[in-house]
């Protein structure tokens, strides 16, 4: 029985850890989505937010895809995207390596309103 005991122990330690995992990727898409949506951000603010909510958790390997949007469309846009590999107690011993685990979170710059309305 102690090998079926500590087999579902570690099982339920992966999950949640992966689970933690996936909720710090969200939380720092948006919280770089958050700081590129302050008036006069740039990507590097959204990518500095980015790298310290996923550096609280030791996570790294990750990528970040930023798009701080255009005059037309004021949208700031960041996609945060880890291996499964990289945040998991595992690694690759379940082919870990083959899919991501990825968010991406969308916000609208603020002041931008304010400012077309004067420019009409």
């Amino acid at each position: 029985m102690a090998p079926l005991i500590l087999a579902g122990t570690f099982g339920i330690m992966e999950v949640g850890y992966v689970f933690m995992a996936r909720q710090t990727v969200v939380l720092s898409a948006r919280e770089g989505a958050r700081a590129g949506a302050l008036p006069g951000a740039t990507s590097a603010d959204a990518q500095a937010r980015v790298d310290s909510t996923m550096q609280g958790l030791g996570l790294s390997g990750y990528s970040t895809t930023i798009n701080m949007g255009t005059g037309a469309d004021p949208t700031v846009t960041v996609t945060v995207s880890i291996p499964f590999n990289r945040c998991s107690i595992t690694g690759n011993f379940f082919g870990g390596g083959s899919f991501s685990i990825s968010s991406s979170a969308s916000m609208r710059k603020e002041g931008t309103l304010t400012q077309q309305a004067a420019a009409e």
